[in-house]
């Protein structure tokens, strides 16, 4: 179970990786005395500590494969065949139309169920420190740019989007509560979007729905830019992991139209584990400036 860990720990910039991966382990037992007597389980360690380097000398492994000249080319030509590009057309099809959806229905349900203690503890924490309501409802573009609500848990105060900077929320912001800092930078204000995937106003991946008002109106849309309403939004999305909040929003909707017209399963897993990357460091988190050139 902790290959997946040695796949996080991959990442070049990480210095002594059997360091990290003995320090995963014993935050691991730590976090187990909290919950129960007892003291640290050597064994434990030492095995989760040799499953996570066995995941990253398993990345380590596959990364030089698809990296070998050889074997590239070989891939290349093979992905050239008429035969399997229409199977990977097909079955890119059968993904798309019914696949991603089943997938969600599961995985929000999971979430919901699993995370339900996380939902109810920063329900509390948010209305401990300030009144109004812990969900924040907001409405959104959807699919085919049809209206529906989002929900996050609030992580500023009331009426914050009619006061200061309006919808840019920068570093610093008196708006954002002590609470919402921490599930901002976590990500936790985006766990009631569960429901939203259930109900199938949301995917998981997908282009970011924009508010009816910004960037701009609907009215206001180019054809081209339209097209990125072909597909459900997503809680994170081929955008979001190419600059997240620092990208403009004309730039943002190209690459929500490069996802709708590339959109496959191995996209998704990659797009997946690259928003890990990016939710563990915190990274693109912050609005720089405002995300709307003038043109």
């Amino acid at each position: 179970m902790f290959v997946p860990i040695g796949l996080l720990l991959a990442i070049e910039k990480i210095k002594f990786p059997i360091l990290w991966s003995a320090c995963f382990s014993l935050l691991v037992e730590g976090s187990q005395l909290l919950f129960r007597k007892g003291m640290f389980e050597t064994d434990d360690i030492i095995s989760n500590t040799a499953g996570a380097v066995f995941g990253l000398l398993l990345y380590k492994l596959i990364v030089s494969l698809i990296q070998n000249p050889w074997i590239k080319e070989k891939t290349q030509n093979l992905l050239k065949h008429k035969v399997i590009q229409l199977l990977l057309k097909k079955g890119n099809e059968v993904y798309k139309k019914y696949i991603k959806r089943l997938l969600d229905i599961l995985i929000s349900v999971l979430v919901l169920v699993i995370l339900s203690p996380i939902y109810l503890l920063t329900w509390i924490a948010i209305k401990l420190e300030s009144p109004g309501p812990a969900i924040f409802r907001q409405t959104r573009l959807g699919k085919d740019h049809k209206e529906f609500t989002l929900y996050k848990f609030r992580s500023m105060v009331v009426n914050a989007e009619h006061t200061g900077s309006g919808v840019y929320s920068g570093k610093n912001d008196a708006r954002v509560t002590k609470i919402g800092r921490i599930i901002r930078a976590t990500s936790i204000d985006e766990l009631p979007q569960a429901w939203n995937m259930l109900k199938g106003d949301m995917s998981l991946i997908g282009p970011r729905p924009p508010l009816t008002y910004h960037p701009w109106p609907i009215s206001q849309y180019t054809k081209e830019q339209l097209h990125m309403f072909d597909v459900r939004p997503g809680i994170t999305g081929w955008a979001q992991v190419h600059g997240r909040k620092e990208v403009e929003w004309h730039e943002r909707i190209k690459l929500n139209n490069w996802y709708v017209d590339h959109c496959s399963f191995l996209l998704d897993v990659k797009i997946l584990f690259m928003t890990v990357f990016k939710v563990a460091t915190n990274a693109d988190n912050e609005n720089t400036g405002a995300t709307v050139r003038n043109e």
